[in-house]
């Protein structure tokens, strides 16, 4: 399969217009996901053919949102808990038996990421949150190119600790091998929220 990359984070113009119409937002509700997690996805500009890593799938709402965008593309979803890859399956049984997604039970140390990632997607991660997450970033940027992008989304639990939380991560990222090229901020349901976008570094 081809792998298209692209140079910047511009998200198309048909995607902002679907985000001011509230289009998103419908196909959002329809999935099952709250307003944080349809707010965190829509920010991440995903396009027909792209491939797509999830780090700590859950349930799989967020691989459905993502999905109903890949088309002919492909995306992983990795979770340490047999349950929580087992109910993803079940929530992406169209996605799965078209060729579409694929879920993981593993650490993300120990996966089988298989293959280079168009975006990296991780929506509170505890590693990324509050841990060390040295080894998973050692992990995944051999499946990255200079082009792909690691998408991190969180919503902290005091709405006030937002911008020291960005800043915790910008460090974490740097002392791995990542720089932060973009922030976007929102309160999708009335709580700060940031997802953090950043690139390899050196790749």
């Amino acid at each position: 399969m081809a792998l298209s990359y692209r140079p910047s984070l511009e998200i198309d113009e048909r995607h902002r217009s679907d985000l001011r119409s509230g289009i998103g937002d419908t196909r959002s509700m329809a999935s099952g996901a709250s307003q944080r997690q349809a707010w965190i996805i829509d920010q991440v500009p995903v396009r027909e053919g792209d491939r797509v890593l999830e780090l700590g799938c859950g349930h799989g709402v967020a691989a459905s949102l993502l999905c109903d965008r890949l088309g002919d593309g492909a995306y992983l979803g990795v979770d340490r808990s047999l349950k929580m890859t087992a109910a993803a399956s079940d929530r992406n049984r169209r996605h799965i038996s078209e060729g579409r997604a694929t879920f993981q039970t593993a650490q993300i140390v120990d996966a089988d990421l298989d293959g280079i990632y168009d975006w990296v997607v991780a929506i509170h991660l505890p590693v990324l949150d509050r841990g060390d997450p040295r080894e998973e970033l050692v992990a995944v940027r051999p499946h990255m190119t200079p082009a792909s992008r690691f998408c991190i989304g969180f919503q902290p639990l005091d709405g006030s600790a937002l911008e020291t939380a960005i800043e915790r991560l910008d460090g974490v990222l740097e002392l791995n091998g990542f720089k932060v090229s973009e922030v976007a901020r929102g309160d999708p349901d009335g709580r700060p929220t940031a997802v953090v976008f950043a690139e390899p570094s050196d790749l």
